[in-house]
Protein backbone atom coordinates (compact mmCIF):
# COMPACT_ATOMS: atom_id res chain seq x y z
CA UNK A 1 0.00 0.00 0.00
CA UNK A 2 1.47 3.57 -0.97
CA UNK A 3 0.76 6.16 1.82
CA UNK A 4 -0.70 8.94 -0.45
CA UNK A 5 -0.63 11.49 2.02
CA UNK A 6 3.13 11.39 2.17
CA UNK A 7 3.64 11.19 -2.08
CA UNK A 8 2.04 14.91 -2.11
CA UNK A 9 5.00 16.27 -0.14
CA UNK A 10 7.41 14.66 -1.92
CA UNK A 11 6.31 15.81 -5.35
CA UNK A 12 6.11 19.22 -4.13
CA UNK A 13 10.31 18.45 -3.06
CA UNK A 14 11.15 17.09 -5.86
CA UNK A 15 13.49 18.90 -8.72
CA UNK A 16 12.23 16.24 -11.01
CA UNK A 17 8.74 14.56 -9.64
CA UNK A 18 7.52 11.75 -11.72
CA UNK A 19 5.48 13.56 -14.83
CA UNK A 20 4.13 12.28 -18.20
CA UNK A 21 6.95 9.62 -18.51
CA UNK A 22 6.13 7.65 -15.27
CA UNK A 23 4.92 5.12 -17.15
CA UNK A 24 7.82 4.47 -19.42
CA UNK A 25 9.97 4.84 -16.32
CA UNK A 26 8.06 2.07 -14.65
CA UNK A 27 8.61 -0.07 -17.69
CA UNK A 28 12.16 0.29 -17.10
CA UNK A 29 12.12 -1.39 -14.38
CA UNK A 30 8.80 -3.83 -14.48
CA UNK A 31 8.79 -6.05 -17.54
CA UNK A 32 5.33 -7.73 -19.14
CA UNK A 33 3.19 -5.73 -16.43
CA UNK A 34 2.21 -2.64 -19.14
CA UNK A 35 -1.56 -3.34 -18.98
CA UNK A 36 -1.25 -2.72 -14.79
CA UNK A 37 1.62 0.37 -15.15
CA UNK A 38 -0.72 1.91 -17.30
CA UNK A 39 -4.00 0.99 -14.83
CA UNK A 40 -2.35 2.70 -11.91
CA UNK A 41 -0.57 5.54 -13.86
CA UNK A 42 -3.39 7.83 -14.37
CA UNK A 43 -4.25 7.62 -10.54
CA UNK A 44 -1.31 9.54 -9.67
CA UNK A 45 -1.34 11.90 -12.43
CA UNK A 46 -4.71 12.56 -10.98
CA UNK A 47 -3.20 12.97 -7.30
CA UNK A 48 -0.49 14.76 -8.37
CA UNK A 49 -3.09 17.30 -10.14
CA UNK A 50 -4.88 17.89 -6.68
CA UNK A 51 -8.09 15.99 -7.99
CA UNK A 52 -7.86 13.20 -5.56
CA UNK A 53 -10.45 13.51 -2.76
CA UNK A 54 -8.26 14.60 0.32
CA UNK A 55 -10.04 12.27 2.75
CA UNK A 56 -9.01 9.30 0.52
CA UNK A 57 -6.32 7.21 -0.89
CA UNK A 58 -4.93 8.56 -4.18
CA UNK A 59 -5.55 4.97 -5.18
CA UNK A 60 -6.70 1.34 -4.06
CA UNK A 61 -5.38 -1.41 -6.44
CA UNK A 62 -5.66 -5.43 -6.40
CA UNK A 63 -2.70 -6.98 -8.19
CA UNK A 64 -3.42 -11.00 -8.55
CA UNK A 65 -1.21 -13.50 -9.85
CA UNK A 66 1.21 -16.32 -9.30
CA UNK A 67 4.43 -15.88 -7.44
CA UNK A 68 7.16 -13.80 -9.83
CA UNK A 69 5.06 -11.78 -12.23
CA UNK A 70 5.74 -8.93 -10.11
CA UNK A 71 2.92 -7.99 -8.05
CA UNK A 72 5.23 -6.85 -5.16
CA UNK A 73 8.00 -5.13 -7.37
CA UNK A 74 5.25 -3.29 -9.14
CA UNK A 75 4.17 -1.73 -5.58
CA UNK A 76 7.98 -0.96 -4.82
CA UNK A 77 9.24 0.66 -8.15
CA UNK A 78 6.26 2.84 -7.80
CA UNK A 79 7.41 4.08 -4.10
CA UNK A 80 10.57 3.89 -5.17
CA UNK A 81 9.14 7.02 -7.77
CA UNK A 82 7.13 8.78 -5.43
CA UNK A 83 8.90 8.42 -2.03
CA UNK A 84 12.10 8.29 -3.13
CA UNK A 85 13.06 4.47 -1.39
CA UNK A 86 11.74 1.15 -2.82
CA UNK A 87 11.49 -0.18 0.84
CA UNK A 88 8.89 2.78 2.11
CA UNK A 89 5.97 0.48 1.72
CA UNK A 90 4.01 -0.97 4.18
CA UNK A 91 3.86 -5.04 3.57
CA UNK A 92 1.15 -7.11 5.43
CA UNK A 93 1.78 -11.05 4.83
CA UNK A 94 -1.71 -12.63 5.74
CA UNK A 95 0.52 -16.29 5.61
CA UNK A 96 2.02 -14.37 8.91
CA UNK A 97 -1.54 -14.79 10.35
CA UNK A 98 -1.90 -18.65 9.04
CA UNK A 99 -3.33 -21.01 12.06
CA UNK A 100 -1.42 -23.53 12.38
CA UNK A 101 -3.95 -26.59 11.88
CA UNK A 102 -5.18 -24.66 8.80
CA UNK A 103 -3.89 -26.13 5.05
CA UNK A 104 -3.05 -22.69 3.52
CA UNK A 105 -5.98 -22.84 0.77
CA UNK A 106 -7.59 -19.90 2.96
CA UNK A 107 -6.71 -16.15 3.43
CA UNK A 108 -9.01 -15.28 5.45
CA UNK A 109 -7.92 -14.74 9.63
CA UNK A 110 -10.10 -16.57 11.56
CA UNK A 111 -9.26 -15.09 15.47
CA UNK A 112 -12.06 -16.28 17.17
CA UNK A 113 -14.17 -19.53 16.40
CA UNK A 114 -17.90 -19.18 16.96
CA UNK A 115 -20.33 -22.45 17.63
CA UNK A 116 -23.20 -21.90 15.21
CA UNK A 117 -26.09 -21.49 17.08
CA UNK A 118 -28.77 -24.20 17.37
CA UNK A 119 -32.19 -25.06 18.64
CA UNK A 120 -30.87 -26.25 21.88
CA UNK A 121 -28.71 -23.53 23.21
CA UNK A 122 -30.10 -20.26 21.53
CA UNK A 123 -31.96 -17.98 23.64
CA UNK A 124 -35.83 -17.46 23.61
CA UNK A 125 -37.10 -13.88 22.33
CA UNK A 126 -40.06 -12.87 23.01
CA UNK A 127 -42.34 -10.81 20.28
CA UNK A 128 -44.89 -8.53 21.67
CA UNK A 129 -47.41 -6.96 19.48
CA UNK A 130 -51.57 -6.59 19.04
CA UNK A 131 -51.16 -7.90 15.46
CA UNK A 132 -52.11 -11.04 15.34
CA UNK A 133 -51.23 -12.20 11.83
CA UNK A 134 -47.27 -10.56 12.05
CA UNK A 135 -47.28 -12.44 15.41
CA UNK A 136 -47.89 -15.80 13.60
CA UNK A 137 -45.56 -14.70 10.99
CA UNK A 138 -42.83 -14.05 12.87
CA UNK A 139 -43.44 -17.07 15.01
CA UNK A 140 -43.37 -19.22 12.10
CA UNK A 141 -39.80 -17.60 10.27
CA UNK A 142 -37.96 -17.95 13.75
CA UNK A 143 -38.77 -21.14 14.85
CA UNK A 144 -37.58 -22.62 11.55
CA UNK A 145 -34.26 -21.12 12.68
CA UNK A 146 -34.57 -23.10 16.18
CA UNK A 147 -35.23 -20.02 18.44
CA UNK A 148 -37.69 -20.47 21.60
CA UNK A 149 -40.34 -18.44 20.85
CA UNK A 150 -43.04 -16.43 22.98
CA UNK A 151 -45.80 -13.96 21.85
CA UNK A 152 -48.04 -11.53 23.50
CA UNK A 153 -50.49 -9.03 22.44
CA UNK A 154 -51.03 -7.00 25.55
CA UNK A 155 -48.53 -5.27 27.62
CA UNK A 156 -49.99 -7.02 30.81
CA UNK A 157 -49.23 -10.43 29.19
CA UNK A 158 -45.28 -9.39 27.96
CA UNK A 159 -44.86 -8.26 31.50
CA UNK A 160 -45.76 -11.71 33.28
CA UNK A 161 -43.85 -13.78 30.35
CA UNK A 162 -40.72 -11.53 31.05
CA UNK A 163 -41.02 -12.03 34.95
CA UNK A 164 -41.60 -15.61 34.36
CA UNK A 165 -38.89 -16.54 31.29
CA UNK A 166 -36.74 -14.13 30.94
CA UNK A 167 -36.16 -13.75 27.63
CA UNK A 168 -32.86 -12.49 26.23
CA UNK A 169 -34.83 -11.03 22.94
CA UNK A 170 -37.38 -8.58 23.22
CA UNK A 171 -39.18 -7.29 19.88
CA UNK A 172 -42.17 -4.29 20.86
CA UNK A 173 -44.08 -2.40 19.01
CA UNK A 174 -44.51 0.93 19.91
CA UNK A 175 -47.67 1.18 19.50
CA UNK A 176 -49.39 -1.46 21.72
CA UNK A 177 -52.62 -0.39 21.82
CA UNK A 178 -53.04 2.19 24.84
CA UNK A 179 -49.66 0.90 25.97
CA UNK A 180 -46.17 2.50 24.83
CA UNK A 181 -43.82 -0.23 23.68
CA UNK A 182 -40.62 2.31 24.21
CA UNK A 183 -41.75 2.63 27.98
CA UNK A 184 -41.85 -1.06 27.87
CA UNK A 185 -38.59 -2.06 26.86
CA UNK A 186 -37.16 0.63 28.99
CA UNK A 187 -39.31 -0.72 31.86
CA UNK A 188 -37.61 -4.33 31.26
CA UNK A 189 -34.31 -3.16 30.74
CA UNK A 190 -34.12 -1.41 34.31
CA UNK A 191 -34.63 -5.32 35.55
CA UNK A 192 -32.84 -7.37 32.84
CA UNK A 193 -30.02 -4.37 31.08
CA UNK A 194 -28.12 -7.87 29.24
CA UNK A 195 -31.59 -8.51 27.26
CA UNK A 196 -31.63 -7.04 23.65
CA UNK A 197 -34.88 -4.98 22.60
CA UNK A 198 -35.78 -4.34 19.27
CA UNK A 199 -38.45 -1.69 18.21
CA UNK A 200 -41.03 -2.69 15.54
CA UNK A 201 -42.60 0.54 14.10
CA UNK A 202 -44.82 1.36 11.55
CA UNK A 203 -45.13 5.42 11.50
CA UNK A 204 -41.82 6.13 12.88
CA UNK A 205 -40.81 7.56 15.52
CA UNK A 206 -40.11 10.89 16.96
CA UNK A 207 -36.66 13.11 17.24
CA UNK A 208 -37.06 12.05 21.33
CA UNK A 209 -37.82 8.30 21.09
CA UNK A 210 -34.96 7.95 18.24
CA UNK A 211 -32.51 9.59 21.18
CA UNK A 212 -33.58 7.05 23.10
CA UNK A 213 -32.98 4.33 20.88
CA UNK A 214 -29.90 5.36 19.86
CA UNK A 215 -28.79 5.80 23.15
CA UNK A 216 -29.94 2.39 24.72
CA UNK A 217 -28.84 1.06 21.85
CA UNK A 218 -32.52 -0.60 20.38
CA UNK A 219 -32.50 -1.42 17.02
CA UNK A 220 -35.36 -0.15 14.93
CA UNK A 221 -37.23 -1.92 13.06
CA UNK A 222 -39.89 -0.60 10.30
CA UNK A 223 -43.02 -1.98 8.70
CA UNK A 224 -43.47 -3.68 6.77
CA UNK A 225 -40.16 -5.32 7.24
CA UNK A 226 -38.74 -9.00 5.98
CA UNK A 227 -37.76 -11.78 8.25
CA UNK A 228 -34.45 -11.57 7.22
CA UNK A 229 -34.30 -8.08 8.81
CA UNK A 230 -35.24 -9.83 11.73
CA UNK A 231 -33.05 -12.67 11.62
CA UNK A 232 -29.60 -10.46 10.84
CA UNK A 233 -30.66 -8.69 13.96
CA UNK A 234 -30.80 -11.34 16.36
CA UNK A 235 -28.17 -13.17 14.69
CA UNK A 236 -25.79 -10.58 15.16
CA UNK A 237 -26.74 -9.71 19.04
CA UNK A 238 -26.18 -13.25 19.46
CA UNK A 239 -23.01 -13.87 18.21
CA UNK A 240 -22.00 -10.21 19.69
CA UNK A 241 -23.20 -12.23 23.51
CA UNK A 242 -21.10 -15.38 22.39
CA UNK A 243 -17.74 -13.63 21.56
CA UNK A 244 -18.18 -11.73 24.83
CA UNK A 245 -18.78 -14.64 26.89
CA UNK A 246 -15.69 -16.39 24.91
CA UNK A 247 -13.51 -13.98 25.71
Amino acid sequence: MINASKAHSNFETYENPPGPDLISLLSRRIVGQSAATKAIVPYVYMYQSGLAPDSRPAGVFLLLGPTGTGKTKTVEAIAGLLHGSEKKVLKIDCGEFQMEHENGESLVIKPLEVKPASATDQSTILIVDDNRALLTFLVTELETEGWHMLTAETAGAARQLFAERNPTTVLLDYMLGDDDGLKLALEFQATAPATQFIIMTGGGLGDDELAICEERDFPILYKPFVAEAVLNLIRGQYLRTSVAASS
